[in-house]
């Protein structure tokens, strides 16, 4: 365990050898001038399983906001147990007992345990502070909606007469402390927004709309999910009265159309060209979507890659154009996006720039041009340029990002 303190502080010391008892015995006021003076997440995380009186000052840190000198980067997760913390590339290999499958909001990773039968099973693991969120190893078969038609349920709980083991999880998002949403293929069907419970034996799936979704992110209570030419749809989370189960409530809505295509990139519209992401604003007050055009493998009618931020203007069901993201920093991928503060993180980043990442694509290779598959994009030079300059990353590299948090969930979570 490491850190050194910030600029103008005074360094604290401490007495080698001095009994594990004492050290056991700290006073959590002064264990927390200890914590505040680690910057790295993994630092903080070996802090709190020292003992449990170390644990609990690190606990009663985190109900505090941590000055912006202490707000860190996210790192980059390579799906390999091997971890990149910006801007430096420190290197963080957390050594998983099992292949993790993706990136979660709020510190998570997911991981999955068995192939077929029984053993089939998803877990959520917080792999800096070892909490774990027992995940269903079953499906309920969704709701089929006609096309076109919306479905009218009067009861409280939707049909649901089979489950399966046969789906994928592409993205997960922890709602609440208890309430885990995540966007699933069921049995070879399109996506449908499932949910469930931390132990329960089955997920609870929403309607199947015909619709593959790009992306889904949590924004004001709802679930909202894009498809890939930037369609929005909203998916409302309710409760089972007599259980409290939750579920997604039918019908499927539309509520925002694509945006239109840039008539001057009428590629943009080819199936594998176009990828879109949802963001919400650092602040919570504001649903974002970027659009990234990619350079097509199939035909060849652009070199160049081009990213466009939609606002959601939910009133008026509409995309509004955003030429600037003033103070805010984008990072996406495909299973976690996140919007920054770029002024709280001790000028370490700044504001207008979107930093991709993206494990799923194909480095295409073209007369003078590699498809990017990470990089930081600038909304005012509109160049593209490496992720660090302080260590060496290939612009084809596959990862994700993930978000660090030394969260240390209730006992229910554990196992």
């Amino acid at each position: 365990m490491g850190g050194s303190a910030s600029k103008g502080e005074e360094a604290v010391t401490v007495p080698a050898g001095l009994p594990y008892s004492l050290w056991s015995n700290l006073p959590p006021e002064l264990a927390g001038l200890v914590i505040q003076r680690l910057p790295s997440y993994a630092d903080r995380a070996r802090f709190g399983s020292v003992c449990r009186h170390w644990r609990y000052a690190a606990k009663l840190l985190q109900q505090a906001p941590l000055p912006p000198s202490q707000q860190p980067l996210p790192w980059l997760n390579f799906l390999n147990g091997t971890f990149r913390s910006l801007p430096e590339g420190e290197e963080h290999n957390l050594r998983p007992d099992k292949p993790l499958v993706l990136s979660a909001n709020k510190g998570w990773v997911l991981f999955k345990e068995g192939l077929l039968g029984p053993a089939h099973r998803h877990y959520l693991k917080n792999p800096l502070s070892g909490a774990v969120i027992r995940l269903p190893g079953h499906c309920k078969a969704p709701i089929i909606l006609p096309h076109g038609d919306d479905h009218d349920d009067s009861s409280n709980v939707p049909p649901s007469s089979s489950d399966s083991e046969e789906f994928n999880i592409w993205k997960v998002i922890v709602c609440t402390s208890d309430v885990i949403a995540a966007k699933i293929s069921y049995h070879r069907l399109p996506d449908v927004v499932a949910c469930c419970r931390s132990g329960s034996r089955a997920w609870s799936t929403g309607p199947c709309n015909g619709t593959w979704y790009e992306d889904m992110a949590l924004y004001k209570g709802k679930i909202y999910t894009v498809c890939r030419n930037g369609g929005l749809f909203s998916h409302e989370l309710m409760q089972v009265r007599r259980t409290g189960e939750p579920y997604v409530e039918p019908p499927v809505e539309q509520i925002v159309m694509a945006p239109p295509p840039e008539p001057d990139k009428p590629y943009a519209n080819l199936w594998g060209a176009t990828k879109c992401y949802l963001v919400v604003s650092s602040r919570g007050d504001k649903l974002l979507m970027l659009r990234w055009t990619i350079p097509c493998e199939h035909h060849c009618l652009t070199t160049e890659m081009a990213f466009k931020v939609f606002q959601a203007d939910l009133e008026m069901a509409r995309w509004v154009h955003v030429e600037s993201l003033d103070d805010e920093a984008l990072f996406v991928s495909t299973h976690c996006s996140k919007a920054i503060s770029a002024s709280s993180h001790a000028g370490q980043g700044r504001g207008d720039q979107i930093y991709f990442a993206d494990y799923s694509l194909r480095s295409v290779k073209r007369t003078g041009c590699i498809t990017r598959t990470c990089g930081v994009y600038d909304m005012r030079s509109k160049v593209v340029s490496p992720i660090s300059s302080k260590w060496p990353i290939n612009d084809t590299s596959k990862a994700s990002w993930f978000f660090p948090s030394v969260e240390y969930g209730d006992s229910n979570h554990n196992v």
